[in-house]
């Protein structure tokens, strides 16, 4: 009897054990040792629809600062005791120009200089246009009122003579009128309240004061 050595006897269980008809099944596709397989690979790779680029941040738009327009000066509704807003009586006329109120100067004749006058008025008549006289050696001296201009006690072009009297008691004129200025020339002048250095001139025609002129009591340019 032939003994089969140890060896080969561990051999043959090997062979008879590997030797078999199924061949074992792996789930998956073959591929080589090493490799990606296709499935890792698909999941790994980027999408193929790119993502929307992030908005950019929004920024407010830079707007440039606002420019505020210079404003002309307000145009005064008074007149007196010393003057019309910053127009004073004793200015110089470049003085009197600074304040924007008044127009330029035209011509300049012995006594007082043809007149400017004030901004928001004609400047065609004496007395009730808002014109403005000055000299060299006085400044200022004559300030005409305008429709639109009143004393501190509610006086302007347009009151009545009664109004005006009751203002101002102590108007005169020049030659002599009756309480309704119906006589007389109608021209007077009352001292300004407030102000000893002035005079309001005051016209009266047909019951109403048709003239109104703030000035210094002693001004040379007329009467």
């Amino acid at each position: 009897m032939r003994t089969i050595p140890l060896a080969g006897a561990i051999l043959c269980v090997a062979l008879a054990t590997g030797c078999t008809d199924s061949v074992p099944h792996v789930d998956g596709e073959a591929a080589p040792i090493g490799a990606v397989s296709p499935s890792a690979a698909a999941s790994a790779a980027p999408s193929s629809i790119p993502s929307a680029p992030a908005s950019a941040t929004s920024r407010p738009a830079s707007s440039a600062p606002a420019t505020t327009k210079a404003k002309a000066p307000a145009a005064p509704s008074v007149i007196g005791p010393f003057g019309v807003g910053a127009l004073k009586l004793g200015m110089t006329r470049k003085q009197a120009e600074a304040t924007g109120l008044t127009t330029r100067w035209t011509a300049t004749n012995a006594d007082c200089s043809q007149p400017t006058h004030l901004r928001g008025s004609t400047g065609e008549n004496a007395g009730n246009d808002g014109m403005v006289y000055y000299s060299k050696n006085r400044g200022v001296e004559i300030i005409d009122a305008h429709p639109g201009l009143s004393t501190p006690e509610g006086i302007r072009i347009g009151s009545t003579f009664k109004a005006m009297r009751k203002a101002y008691p102590s108007w005169e004129d020049f030659t002599g009128a009756d309480e309704d200025g119906l006589e007389g020339t109608g021209r007077g002048a009352v001292p300004v309240p407030g102000n000893p250095k002035a005079v309001y001139r005051i016209v009266a025609s047909n019951s109403m004061v048709v003239e109104l002129t703030l000035q210094y009591n002693d001004q040379g340019c007329y009467e």
